[in-house]
């Protein structure tokens, strides 16, 4: 007879327990959020390196939300030595960066890479790049020329062809690419601002482009939390004090990020509004303008869905712009998929993680709620568009480790430096999760570590079995015939099509051609009755389901909404009052969103009748929630 371990049988009842559950997802038609925000517009650092690479860009249709471009660094680096060789070759790119910039919503052109002509060093070492010597990663010989040069190319792009990007000083500079003292770096950054300012003060000027939002010069902190005291002596914390000091604030603030984690966002995000508005520098626009998942996990089965998410937690941090590095892989190498930055690889085939931000991408229209309360990087988003419903599941999905760590580090506010002090190792904090070692300390650390226990048994259940999802769409009757694009480990990924051609006796070079250009994403018809859909959906898998429904913007609940509040005077410059007709509980939270569908303000009360301060909102178009009576969203104009 055969045996069964324990732990084998543990996890078959663990699965019949998970399968015979599900999350319950309901989309309100009633309660619109606003217009789609232009961050769900896929960004690129656009860096074509073949010829269908270059074609897939020029013939895909797409609208962007940023597009980065090299094309000052291309004109530093293959131009004769001289100003004018400069601004020939930045000439002759003149059609392919105004094409690029009539695709986007927003351009950033970095001004990168000294020449040797006019660099401070001769010294031609290869750096961390192939195409980097040192003497690329100095500060200029002459600043005089330096900043003639550089307000040329702003008179050039500005001046003479009307155009209006974003500038980045520089790139990395916590990184290989910048190797001239911390001095030097400020000195550098201060003459490159005002060589752009002086003659061209409405042009856009930001930074410091780094690698790791957390950068100091010499030395990195520990990753996990990081207080706004530490944050102060970073490049960027150090960055903001001098243009402030300078009288030089900066037009954006732009850095890079390379990680798995969402979490490490809002710390980032709360330092610099802190700091910015303490410092009397004031809230400019903020850009990521290189993101990916760390090179590990690239082209695995967690990349697909970690794009969507990742998107949508920049929505929720008011990011302005948002650009994937890159469009297309940087190196050939000796195979077609080899963890590199590229949503197109070497030979152009659109990989899963590319065509989960397309998916995100088709989500057009109007918003409308979403009630999927915290299912642990479950991210759902929803819009009408016309008589359209649209709703996409994104379902991201790590190890049950690495989500209860990323908690306790960010959530709990520790880093890794306080978890090895105290002692514990990686091996013994995996015990404790999973309930092998309990720990009684009353400290808090060991409080933290135990609060994540159930962090851990909700994302391991998650990153096994996936989940079971109920999806209903309020008021819905009847039968709708629908449509799904699924994304998961074997549709729509062309990386799994690929593994297989080549299982069956293709070579790289016959499969890439056999599937070139890859850029559908089918799809299956799906049917929905009396307005649920239930479902399963693999971890790390992104769908969205498309459903026409003459009418849809005119149905109700099968219960008729009564009103619960209403507001006056509307339109209003200073006050709004909101009034409730009853009160579900003892407290109620008010909640403004502005027209992108971004919360921006919430008021706690325990009134019916409450006064709210609206002076300092921009004038515009506001929906107003009660948060216990989500059935309800009223429009507000400020005027």
């Amino acid at each position: 007879m055969k045996q069964f371990s324990k732990y084998s049988i543990l996890i078959a009842l663990f699965f019949l327990f998970n399968m015979a559950t599900a999350q319950n997802i309901k989309i309100n038609p009633q309660n619109s959020l606003g217009t789609i925000p232009n961050i769900y517009k896929p960004g690129v650092f656009l860096v074509p390196k073949t010829t269908n690479g270059a074609n897939d860009f020029l013939n895909n249709g797409i609208q962007h939300n940023t597009i980065r471009m090299i094309s000052i660094e291309l004109a530093l680096e293959f131009s004769t030595p001289s100003i004018a060789g400069v601004m020939a070759q930045l000439e002759a790119a003149k059609p392919g960066i105004l094409y690029t910039n009539s695709r986007c919503d927003k351009l950033v052109l970095t001004i990168l890479k000294m020449p040797l002509w006019l660099s401070s060093s001769t010294d031609t070492t290869i750096l961390g790049d192939p195409n980097w010597r040192k003497f690329n990663a100095m500060p200029p010989a002459n600043y005089a020329t330096w900043n003639l040069l550089v307000d040329s190319i702003i008179s050039k792009i500005n001046g003479q062809w009307g155009l209006d990007p974003y500038y980045e000083i520089w790139n990395e500079p916590d990184n290989f690419y910048w190797q001239g003292t911390p001095a030097q770096y400020f000195d550098f950054f201060k003459k490159t601002y005002f060589a752009i300012k002086t003659n061209h003060p409405s042009a856009k000027v930001g930074g410091p482009v780094l690698a790791s939002f957390t950068s100091k010069f010499g030395s990195a902190y520990p990753v996990g939390f990081i207080t706004n005291t530490q944050l102060d002596s970073s490049i960027i914390g150090r960055l903001i004090d001098s243009c402030m000091a300078w009288n030089a604030p900066l037009d954006f603030i732009s850095w890079h990020k390379f990680d798995s984690f969402l979490y490490s966002m809002e710390m980032e995000i709360d330092y610099l509004n802190q700091k910015l508005i303490s410092s009397g520098h004031g809230i400019v626009p903020y850009i990521i303008s290189e993101w990916n998942n760390t090179f590990s996990i690239r082209e695995s089965n967690f990349a697909a869905a970690f794009m969507p998410n990742y998107v949508l937690a920049l929505e929720n941090y008011g990011i302005a712009g948002q650009l994937v590095a890159s469009w297309q892989d940087f190196i050939m190498d000796s195979v077609e998929f080899h963890n590199d930055y590229g949503m197109l690889s070497w030979g152009a085939l659109h990989k899963p993680e590319w065509k989960s931000l397309l998916l995100l991408n088709k989500m057009k229209g109007i918003k409308i709620e979403s009630d999927s309360s915290d299912f642990l990087n479950l991210a759902v988003v929803s819009t009408i568009q016309n008589d359209t419903v649209r709703v996409l599941f994104s379902n991201r999905s790590l190890p049950a480790f690495t989500e209860a760590t990323s908690y306790l580090l960010y959530t709990k506010h520790f880093n890794v430096t306080d978890i090895s002090t105290a002692g514990y190792s990686s091996s013994e904090l995996d015990s404790i999760y999973r309930g092998l070692i309990t720990i009684s300390g009353i400290d808090s650390l060991s409080l933290a570590i135990n609060s994540a226990i159930p962090i851990y048994q909700k994302a391991d259940s998650a990153f096994l079995f996936g989940r079971n999802i109920n999806l209903t769409i309020s008021g819905l009757t009847g039968t709708h015939v629908g449509t799904e694009y699924l994304i998961d480990s074997t549709h729509n990924n062309v990386i799994y099509r690929f593994d297989s051609l080549l299982i069956s006796g293709y070579t790289r070079a016959s499969a890439t051609a056999f599937l070139y250009p890859n850029s559908t994403i089918l799809a299956n018809s799906i049917t929905i009755t009396d307005s649920i859909y239930s479902f399963h959906l693999q971890p790390n898998a992104v769908t969205l389901f498309e459903f026409y429904v003459p009418g849809i913007l005119g149905i109700s609940n099968n219960t008729p909404v009564q009103d619960n509040f209403d507001i006056f005077p509307n339109p209003s410059s200073e006050s709004l009052t909101v009034k409730l007709f009853t009160q579900q509980m003892e407290s109620e939270q008010i909640q403004i969103y502005n027209s992108m569908g971004a919360l921006i303000k919430t008021v706690d009360t325990k009134n019916l009748s409450t006064v709210i301060d609206v002076s300092e909102l921009s004038s515009g178009l506001y929906f107003i929630h009660i948060k216990n009576h989500q059935q309800q969203t009223l429009k507000f104009i400020k005027q």
